[in-house]
C-alpha cells in the first residue's frame, strides 16, 4: 500500500510539472497613431519592464504588433529575451501613423497568431488605443465597428483558449466598443498613465491569465492527494 501511494504522489508531481512546464504567447498589439506620441514611452516601458519582466516566462513567446490605418508585424521575442533585444524592437514602434482602423487591428492579430502561433498554447493579449476607431478609405472595415466584423475573434476567445484584455487610455476611445465586440475584458487608464498606474491596474490581471490554470490545477491536485492520502491512511490504519 506505501508503494501504491508513492506511486500516486510521483505521478502527480510529476503531472503537475510537465503543466506548469507549458508555455504561452503573450501578444502585444499596440496603437501608434500620432495621438498616442506622449504617452509612448511609458507604454514601451510598461511592456519592457512588466510584460517581459513580470508576466512572461522563459518559454514564452512574446509577439509585438502595431497598428494606425494599417498593422504592423513588429517582431517575436522569446519570454527571456535581453534588454538589448526588447530595446531593438521598442524603438522600430513609433506614434507616426494616420488614422486608427481598430477593426483591422484586431483581425488582423487574430489571422496572424491563427496562421503563425501553436493552438495548443495559451494566448494572452494586451491590447492599447488611446483613440476612437477612424479607419482610412482603403479599408474593408471603413463601415467602423461592426459584430459581423468581430465574428471570428470572439469565437476565438469564447472558446476558451485565449485571454484579451483591451486597454483604452482616457475615456474618449472605442476599447470599451472593442472588448464588447470581441468578448474580451475592458481595461481604463487615466489619459497619462504613470508605469505604476499600468501595473496597478494590468499586471496582476495578465499575470493571473498566464499562469491562473495551473494555479487551480494546483489547488485541486493538492485536495485530491489529500482526500486519498486520508483515504489510504485510513485503510492501513483499519488493517
Amino acid at each position: 500500500m506505501k508503494r501504491i501511494l508513492f506511486s500516486f504522489f510521483l505521478m502527480l508531481f510529476v503531472s503537475a510539472s510537465s503543466f506548469a512546464a507549458d508555455s504561452a504567447d503573450i501578444i502585444v498589439v499596440l496603437d501608434q497613431s500620432g495621438s498616442i506620441t506622449g504617452n509612448l514611452p511609458v507604454i514601451k516601458e510598461y511592456v519592457k519592464q512588466s510584460i517581459f519582466k513580470k508576466v512572461a516566462k522563459e518559454g514564452d513567446t512574446v509577439y509585438l504588433f502595431a497598428f494606425d490605418g494599417k498593422f504592423h508585424v513588429i517582431t517575436s521575442l522569446k519570454g527571456n529575451a535581453t534588454d538589448a533585444e526588447i530595446d531593438a524592437a521598442l524603438v522600430t514602434i513609433n506614434p507616426v501613423g494616420w488614422f486608427t482602423d481598430l477593426t483591422n487591428a484586431v483581425e488582423s492579430m487574430r489571422v496572424f497568431v491563427q496562421q503563425n502561433c501553436d493552438p495548443k498554447k495559451k494566448k494572452v493579449v494586451f491590447f492599447l488605443t488611446d483613440g476612437i476607431n477612424d479607419p482610412p478609405s482603403f479599408s474593408p472595415y471603413k463601415e467602423g465597428l461592426q459584430h459581423r466584423f468581430f465574428t471570428e475573434s470572439k469565437k476565438e476567445v469564447n472558446a476558451g483558449g485565449w485571454k484579451v484584455f483591451v486597454t483604452g487610455i482616457g475615456e474618449k476611445t472605442d476599447a470599451a466598443n472593442v472588448a464588447n465586440l470581441v468578448g474580451a475584458d475592458y481595461v481604463e487608464l487615466s489619459s497619462k498613465p504613470t508605469l505604476s498606474e499600468f501595473d496597478q491596474k494590468l499586471t496582476g490581471r495578465l499575470k493571473e491569465a498566464r499562469t491562473g490554470f495551473w494555479k487551480w490545477f494546483f489547488i485541486i491536485s493538492g485536495g485530491v492527494a489529500a482526500v486519498l492520502g486520508g483515504g489510504v491512511y485510513f485503510f492501513v490504519a483499519r488493517r
